[in-house]
């Protein structure tokens, strides 16, 4: 049992190590063989690593590939989308822009002009159709340009010269003939040819037409060909646009019968407007004639077409005035006035400026002087459109008026230093110093002033009103019976000539005629504060305050911004004791002609009265520093003393 179960030690041993050798001989021998095979796994492994690895890059170059494929195509088919949207935009700019082409030339309504077919000796020599033509066309802008000089450049008149054009054919199709084919088919331009050919007798003949209608042809030697292209283009604009040449002729010397005919033709017209403008400038050059008589008649007519032309009204009241119709002519101011604004014979800027000086003769029948100064000191800033004296002698105009509202010292000192650029600024230059003169009450002044401006030419008859003042200052100066025979001829529908009737019987103490006739001034010129003014002013000297008062107020409620009828009520208040009222006359008054030295000598007057030496005193020193008539100074140093 011990053999058996290995009971003994020694012999148990010898079994034990044969086994435990054999034991590891075999792991040796298993751990080999586990080796090997892991060594031939890992091999395969890694040939599989090896594979998939190649694969994988293999996938990566064709997925490259295929990226960089898909990137070419995709800009591709972007390059090849943007080409066609440019495609597109070119195709709908060009039919934007041949769309706005013929729009323009539906709304094409001038005169193209052509080049002209020409002798070829003078082709030769450099006068080819290219030059006739550019030649042609300076000249039309040159009337163009002194056209529009002048008021009347408006909606009509110079207009037609601005749309001529000078067409030079070019070689092959461009953008510039696809506009001129388009212009002719659908616009309303129409072209003016012509042609220079040589006589037998060795001159020229140029020939125009204008559509289908000739114009005169003018003959005459080769060398004078500039001449001949001036009266075709003289011819053209006499015939398309005889507004726009008159005014051109107006520029002219020794062309006054050819404006004279073509004002006559204007009124044959089927437009309104043009026989109006026609019956305009008839009466224009009838007033310059003085043709009284024939320029009312013309300005009537012109007036009466209704064509909403201002100018003709304007015009006309500036006639009317002279023959002393102040209530005729304050209506046709307003009329002129209201129709200034659309008046179709004016550029946007001349109807400003004609508006101002509507308002400003208004404002001179109503003795409103503050209104009359500062609309001509704006209008004195423009262009001068319109008128017929330079632009420099707005400044006479201005002094006259500076005058007119009590500033006679910077007038007299701003119309001695105007320097006349031409014959009229001279006449107009003397006229203004006379006009101060008599604003001041410098009578002798005045009347020396008066002769030495009536000699100067253009020689003129004096007006009505002027023969009034004329009066007016004689009767002053106590020349009573020299001023009976200047108002004597005067007419008895003359306002200031009614007026200067008046003031010669008071200067005469003849104070029921006096009386009279400022109450028929009255009747006159019911809208003008000019009778109850100087009725008033009479009736002051009469020490007749009550009565003066109230010609003083209806001046007042006629024109209440006349403010020497406002020194006047303050005057007459005074008499009556009304310091208080005075006062208020006097500061209203000073606050629209603040250099009115008779409202701060008599206001000096009130206070002194009152007892208020201090402000007396101040008052009078204003008015020692302004103008004051002899009899006002007088005054003044008797109040001083």
């Amino acid at each position: 049992m011990a053999e058996l179960f290995g009971s003994d030690d020694g012999d148990a041993e010898a079994p034990s190590a044969a086994a435990e050798t054999g034991s590891a001989a075999a792991a040796v021998a298993f751990d080999r063989l586990r080796r090997r095979k892991r060594g031939s796994a890992d091999a395969a492994e890694q040939r599989f690593l090896d594979e998939q690895s190649a694969l994988i890059a293999d996938q990566r170059l064709y997925l490259h590939e295929q990226f960089r494929h898909l990137r070419l195509k995709h800009f591709s088919e972007r390059l090849k989308v943007a080409l066609q949207l440019l495609t597109i935009a070119v195709g709908v700019g060009l039919v934007a822009t041949l769309g706005c082409m013929a729009i323009d030339a539906a709304r094409a309504d001038g005169v193209v002009i052509k080049p002209f077919t020409v002798a070829p000796d003078l082709a030769r020599r450099g006068v080819t159709g290219e030059v006739v033509a550019s030649q042609l066309l300076d000249k039309l802008t040159a009337i163009t340009d002194s056209a529009q000089s002048s008021a009347a450049a408006g909606k009509f008149g110079a207009g037609w010269g601005q749309n001529i054009s000078l067409q030079i054919p070019e070689t092959g199709v461009s953008l510039g003939e696809v506009d001129r084919w388009l212009r002719e088919k659908l616009g309303h331009e129409r072209n003016l040819t012509g042609e220079i050919v040589e006589n037998p007798d060795g001159t020229v003949t140029l020939g125009v037409r204008l559509g289908a209608r000739a114009l005169p042809p003018q003959t005459g030697a080769a060398a004078d060909l500039s001449q001949l292209i001036a009266r075709t283009a003289e011819t053209l604009y006499r015939r398309e646009s005889p507004m726009t040449y008159v005014q051109y002729l107006s520029h002219l010397p020794g062309r006054l019968e050819e404006n004279i005919e073509v004002f006559r033709e204007m009124t044959d017209s089927r437009d309104p407007v043009m026989r109006a403008f026609g019956y305009g400038g008839l009466g224009i050059e009838a007033s310059k004639r003085g043709d009284r008589a024939g320029a009312i008649r013309n300005f009537q007519a012109a007036d009466a077409e209704n064509s909403g032309l201002s100018w003709p009204a304007n015009d006309l009241a500036g006639v009317v005035e002279n023959l002393g119709h102040q209530e005729e002519s304050l209506r046709l101011l307003r009329r002129s006035l209201a129709l200034t604004p659309r008046d179709p014979a004016y550029t946007p800027e001349a109807a400003r400026e004609a508006a101002l000086f509507e308002e400003a003769s208004i404002a001179g029948l109503l003795h409103d002087h503050a209104t009359v100064l500062s609309k001509q000191l704006v209008l004195s800033q423009g262009e001068n459109l319109g008128f017929a004296t330079s632009r420099a002698s707005l400044k006479l105009r201005v002094a006259s008026d500076r005058a007119l509202a009590h500033d006679g010292l910077r007038a007299e000192a701003d119309a001695a230093a105007f320097v006349p650029r031409y014959l009229l600024d001279s006449k107009a230059q003397a006229q203004t110093l006379a006009s101060i003169a008599r604003s001041r009450g410098d009578w002798a002044l005045f009347l020396t002033r008066q002769d030495a401006a009536a000699k100067m030419p253009p020689v003129a008859p004096l007006g009505f009103a002027a023969l009034a003042d004329r009066a007016s200052a004689l009767a002053q100066l106590g020349r009573v019976a020299e001023a009976e025979a200047v108002i004597g001829p005067t007419p008895l529908d003359c306002q200031p000539c009614i007026v200067g009737r008046g003031t010669v019987a008071e200067a005469a103490a003849r104070h029921a005629e006096a009386d009279h006739w400022f109450a028929e001034a009255f009747r006159l010129a019911p809208s003008t504060p000019n009778g109850p003014l100087y009725w008033g002013r009479a009736l002051l000297e009469r020490r007749d305050a009550v009565r003066a008062a109230a010609e003083f107020r209806e001046a007042l409620r006629r024109s209440p911004r006349a403010e020497e009828a406002r020194e006047g009520l303050g005057e007459a208040l005074a008499i009556q004791g009304d310091a208080a009222g005075a006062a208020k006359q006097y500061a209203e008054a000073l606050k629209l002609t603040p250099h009115l030295g008779r409202a701060h000598l008599k206001w000096g007057e009130a206070l002194a009265k009152q007892g208020k030496a201090a402000e007396a005193k101040a008052q009078f020193a204003l008015a020692e520093a302004l103008d004051l008539t002899a009899a006002e100074r007088a005054e003044l140093a008797g109040q001083k003393a």
